[in-house]
This record gives structure tokens, sequence and C-alpha cells, in this order.
């Protein structure tokens, strides 16, 4: 199954996209993140929340070398949340509050603008839903650097 969680970074409303599957083991259905770490909404909440406290746009946008401030937001969501299949911008006209525009970024877009553009990611393949000492965002000093 496929789904979508708010992210908020400064006035931007962004969406993630992730995928889990249900697994029956030991007599009960269990919710995996892409099909290996066990889901956890809990420690999702408490990411996004790290991810949004500790977001400053003026390190971002010198981090990725972007002047695009959708690319560069959805970069640093990317690098710290980086299980996602995408990231979703959903832009609000705020006289009356209607949905002026969605777009969409997919994972493959963002690797190929990675490696386009020469973008130094932080690698975290040991990333774990479940156990925050391998998130690479606690490790974010607030000053553009890991």
């Amino acid at each position: 199954m496929i789904l979508n969680r708010r992210i908020k970074l400064g006035g931007n409303i962004y969406y993630i996209k992730y995928e889990c599957s249900y697994k029956y083991e030991n007599n009960l259905n269990i919710l995996y993140l892409n099909n290996h770490d066990p889901y956890d909404g809990g420690n999702l909440s408490i990411l996004i929340n790290e991810v949004e406290k500790r977001y400053d746009k003026n390190l971002i946008k010198d981090k990725y070398k972007m002047d695009i401030p959708f690319l560069f937001d959805v970069l640093y969501i990317y690098e710290y949340i980086p299980f996602i299949k995408g990231v979703g911008d959903i832009s609000i006209n705020k006289s009356d509050n209607s949905i002026n525009e969605l777009s969409y970024i997919s994972k493959e877009e963002l690797d190929s603008i990675i490696k386009d553009n020469n973008i130094l990611i932080e690698n975290n393949s040991k990333f774990d839903l479940c156990e925050q000492t391998s998130w690479n965002i606690f490790r974010f000093n607030n000053e553009g650097e890991i």
C-alpha cells in the first residue's frame, strides 16, 4: 500500500510518499516499511518533527546549491527520510485556501538530479525507522554540516 504523510518546511506544505506492506508472521499481520523494516508511525512522526525543527532555508539552499526552493527542500527531505518513493508539494491560494497546484517528484528523479549535479548527500544505507540512532538528522548540526 502507498501512504502519504504531511511535512511542513518553513511556510511550505509537502507530502512524502512511501510504501508499506503487510506480512503474516506468528499468526499476526505486521506492517512493514518498503518490505524490510517494521513500520512505526510514531517513530515516523518523531522523524518528521526533527526534520521540520532543524530546517533552515538558507543553510539548505547553500548545502544543495539549488536556486529552486522546491528542489532544495525535497533534497533535504530525501536526505533525512531516505525511504520515500517521492515528495509532493501542495500550493495553496491564500485568498480562498484553494489548491493552486500539486507537484510531485519521484525518488528516481531525485537520484538523477543528485547525480547530474554532483550533489553530496550523506549515505544513510543503515537507516532503520525503528532505531533512532541510525537517523542522520540527529547528526545534522544546524550549520548545514553532518
